[in-house]
C-alpha cells in the first residue's frame, strides 16, 4: 500500500486558510514597525495614503498605516461617530509592503481594535484648523476614548498641521481668513500648537509649514484645486510625516515616484525645513522675512550641484533689485542689494553647497525681465 506524499483536499484547504490568517493577524509584523491610525478626512487622506508607505521602505523603516476617513470631517464629527460608535468611516489600511487594503465602513472603535497603534493622529477641518475654539472640547474628549479602547497601552499621538489655501482658492472656509494665504497659515500654525500643548499631544506634524516653504519658492504649485494636494504636494506632505514619525530625514530618500530631481530635491528640504523649524523661525521666515521687503516681487529659480553661475536681467527703470541665495538646510545668503538704474544688469556668483539651491531675485515695483540664469 503505498502512502502519498501530498495534502489530502481537506488538508490542503486548512493549510490554505492557516497561510492566510498567518498573514493578514494585524499584530504579526517585526517589532521595528511603526504602526499609524490616522483619524482624518481628505487632508489626511493626501498626506498618508499616496507616498508615506514607499517613502518608508526606501528607507527600510516599515510602516503599517490605517486611516479612517470621512469627507470635511470636524473634530466634533470625528468625537460625535466616537460616542454613538456610527460606522461612518471609510478604513483602509496597508500591509507591511504598502498595499492598502479595500475600503470597508468602519466605526472607530473597530479601527482601534484593529492593530496596535504605536502613533495615533487627530486633526481638524481644514477651514477650522486656524481656530482652536473650534477644537474643544472634542479633542480632549477624543483622545479619553482613544486611549480607553487602544490596544496598546499608551499609544504615542500627534497632531496634523494642516496647510493654507492657495490665494486665489474658492474654498468657502477661505472667509475666516480674509482670503489671505498667509493669515491662514500663520493661523494654522498657532492654533495647532495651541491646541496640541492644551491637549497635552506632544508632536505635531507639520506639513503646513513645509508646503508653505515649497511655496516660498514656486508659488502656489502643490494644490489641484486650490486645498486639496497634487501629487508633488502629497509627496511633501508624506515626507514631513515620514521624518517626524521615524526621526529620519527624507533628504536623500530614493522613491522619488518620478518627479524630476529638482523636484525630489526641493520637497524633501520642504520637509526637512519644516520638521526641525522652530514654530516662531518659520513664521518669522515664511510671513515677514528678514530683509525681504514685501514691496519686492518675487521670482525665484532652481539649480542643482556646485558650480559658477551667471545672472543677468532687466529693469525697464530705476528699481531695487535683491538677490538671495537658499540653501538646502533653509539659509539665505544676500548677494546682491542694490538700486540699479533702467537696462541689462548681470552678476556672477558661485553655489559651494551640493544640495539643492534657491535663487531668489526680487525686483521693486518696476516692470521686469530675467534676460538668463547659466552656469559656467
Amino acid at each position: 500500500m503505498r502512502t502519498s506524499l501530498l495534502p489530502s483536499k481537506m488538508s490542503l484547504k486548512y493549510l490554505i486558510l492557516l497561510f492566510i490568517l498567518i498573514k493578514s493577524h494585524p499584530f504579526s509584523y517585526g517589532q521595528d514597525t511603526i504602526r499609524i491610525l490616522a483619524i482624518g478626512n481628505s487632508f489626511s487622506l493626501d498626506a498618508v495614503t499616496v507616498h508615506l508607505s514607499a517613502l518608508s521602505r526606501a528607507q527600510n523603516t516599515p510602516l503599517i498605516l490605517g486611516h479612517l476617513h470621512i469627507a470635511s470631517g470636524t473634530l466634533e464629527t470625528h468625537w460625535e461617530n466616537a460616542y454613538k460608535d456610527r460606522p461612518d468611516y471609510e478604513y483602509i489600511k496597508t500591509n507591511k509592503v504598502g498595499i492598502f487594503s479595500l475600503p470597508e465602513k468602519a466605526t472607530i472603535s473597530h479601527a482601534l481594535a484593529d492593530d496596535k497603534w504605536d502613533y495615533i493622529t487627530f486633526q481638524q477641518y481644514s477651514g477650522f484648523s486656524g481656530m482652536v475654539n473650534t477644537f474643544f472640547p472634542y479633542l480632549n474628549n477624543l483622545i479619553a476614548y482613544v486611549r480607553e479602547r487602544s490596544v496598546k497601552p499608551n499609544p504615542k499621538l500627534a497632531f496634523h498641521q494642516t496647510w493654507a489655501y492657495d490665494q486665489s482658492s474658492t474654498h468657502p472656509g477661505f472667509v475666516y481668513y480674509d482670503n489671505n494665504q498667509k493669515q491662514m497659515y500663520k493661523a494654522i500654525v498657532e492654533a495647532s500648537a495651541q491646541g496640541a500643548e492644551m491637549a497635552d499631544i506632544p508632536t505635531v506634524i507639520p506639513a503646513g509649514t513645509a508646503i508653505q516653504y515649497a511655496r516660498s519658492i514656486l508659488g502656489d504649485a502643490f494644490c489641484k484645486d486650490g486645498y486639496h494636494l497634487n501629487s508633488l504636494g502629497q509627496y511633501i506632505a508624506a515626507c514631513t510625516w515620514l521624518e517626524i514619525i521615524t526621526g529620519k530625514s527624507p533628504i536623500g530618500n530614493q522613491y522619488t515616484s518620478n518627479f524630476a530631481q529638482e523636484q525630489v530635491d526641493l520637497a524633501q528640504s520642504a520637509a526637512h525645513y519644516a520638521a526641525t523649524t522652530h514654530n516662531d523661525q518659520a513664521l518669522r521666515d515664511l510671513i515677514n522675512p528678514v530683509n525681504k521687503p514685501e514691496e519686492l516681487s518675487n521670482i525665484s529659480y532652481m539649480q542643482l550641484g556646485e558650480g559658477y553661475f551667471y545672472l543677468e536681467w532687466e529693469a525697464r527703470e530705476q528699481a531695487h533689485v535683491q538677490v538671495n541665495l537658499y540653501s538646502v538646510e533653509g539659509r539665505a545668503e544676500i548677494i546682491f542689494d542694490q538700486t540699479v538704474e533702467a537696462g541689462k544688469t548681470g552678476i556672477n556668483f558661485q553655489i559651494k553647497n551640493k544640495g539643492i539651491s534657491c535663487i531668489q531675485i526680487k525686483i521693486g515695483a518696476a516692470p521686469e525681465e530675467i534676460i538668463k540664469l547659466a552656469s559656467y
